[in-house]
């Protein structure tokens, strides 16, 4: 009788020991199936970036994963699904928040189909000193997988 009830002490300690490894790995998985929403700022008017292509991998907490792979058009077709237009100065500051920080970020600037690399600051991108309406891509990085935004301004 007493090794009956040490081993079945044993195996519920054993039982709530693993319980407890899975619980802490599964606090560790990103609980969104998609990449962050982009929110672009431009003095005190914000919009959110449109999201284009991306490639995405969720860790499902037991072992497996799931993954996602979504293409869109490019950039300049992708800004026409902004939902309100950014009317912004010549040389304005432009501000790019993600909800989720990525690892890194490349944004390219769109204008009668040239595609110029933009730099960027602290979150922070230039607007061009001409008047007309511009597409921004942005190219970002996380440990999940990567995405494409786009958005327009119009600078008057």
């Amino acid at each position: 009788m007493k090794k009956l009830f040490t081993m079945i002490l044993f195996l519920s300690i054993l039982i709530v020991g693993c319980n407890q490894k899975n619980q802490r790995e599964s606090d560790n998985v990103t609980s969104s199936t998609n990449p962050p929403k982009l929110t672009v700022t431009v003095d005190n008017k914000s919009i959110t970036g449109v999201l284009g292509t991306y490639s995405w991998t969720v860790d499902n907490g037991d072992g497996t994963e799931t993954s996602i792979q979504s293409d869109s058009e490019a950039p300049p077709e992708l800004a026409k699904d902004q939902k309100e237009p950014l009317n912004i100065k010549p040389s304005s500051s432009i501000i790019l928040n993600f909800k989720n920080e990525p690892k890194e970020y490349i944004v390219t600037l769109w204008k009668d189909n040239i595609k110029n690399k933009q730099e960027v600051i602290d979150g922070e991108i230039i607007a061009p000193e001409e008047k007309g309406s511009f597409v921004y891509e942005v190219f970002a990085t996380w440990k999940e997988g990567t995405a494409y935004y786009a958005f327009s301004v119009n600078i008057e």
